[in-house]
């Protein structure tokens, strides 16, 4: 955990997507933009509770005992100011996966509805993305297949 944060504190600076920015374009075109990793965030797979370790020695508590997950933890990590992590969900996880993966952004909401049923795709995709935007999660988009839709995804496990 410790070595990520410091890898996302330690990455390079970009300018990061806003939700202004994003309303700036035209809503016909959306289905087709695709989306960078702010060059800071790091989506790993935690097959052990070691976040939720780190967290309880940050805090000065005592940490639980380790255990291996049955199902791993999803995080990601990154910097807008300091570094941080969260825990996304599986369907979130996927789609932050595929969205890194320079996949255009209808094929994400079709992906969602896939996913975790139709019922509610548009605003559960919406939702991400807000909160990707929000939280400075991303770089500015763009259009599916440019040269600059290149990312430093990280798939890191921790065994």
């Amino acid at each position: 955990m410790e070595k990520t944060l410091n890898d996302a504190f330690d990455a390079t600076d970009a300018p990061v997507l806003t939700l202004v920015g994003l309303g700036r374009l035209p809503p016909e075109d959306w289905s087709r933009l695709t989306f960078k990793p702010h060059p800071s965030a790091i989506r790993l797979d935690c097959f052990t509770n070691a976040a939720d370790i780190w967290l309880a020695l940050k805090e000065e508590r005592e940490p639980p005992r380790l255990q291996t997950l049955a199902e791993p933890s999803r995080l990601l990590a990154w910097r807008p100011d300091i570094p941080k992590f969260r825990l996304l969900g599986a369907e979130e996880a996927m789609m932050w996966d595929e969205a890194a993966r320079c996949t255009k952004f209808g094929t994400l909401c079709e992906l969602v509805a896939v996913f975790g049923g139709l019922d509610g795709a548009e605003e559960r995709t919406a939702g991400y993305l807000q909160g990707w935007i929000s939280s400075g999660l991303l770089t500015e988009p763009t259009w599916p297949f440019a040269e600059d839709c290149r990312v430093g995804l990280q798939d890191v496990e921790f065994n």
